[in-house]
């Protein structure tokens, strides 16, 4: 499988960790961060250059 396609396979699923990350949120000090990660890994990370 090519990147591009493995990329375009894991855009949108939520990382494995986020089902325990929101049931915990309270009680894990970095869930925010960790939300924030999610939300990258679900919507790619734009680099605002060439796909060159």
């Amino acid at each position: 499988m090519s990147l591009s396609r493995a990329k375009r396979d894991a855009l949108g699923r939520d990382l494995p960790f986020m089902d325990p990350v929101g049931k915990y949120a309270e009680e894990i000090p970095s869930h925010t961060l960790l939300r924030q990660i999610d939300e990258t890994h679900r919507r790619g990370l734009d680099l605002g250059g060439d796909d060159a």
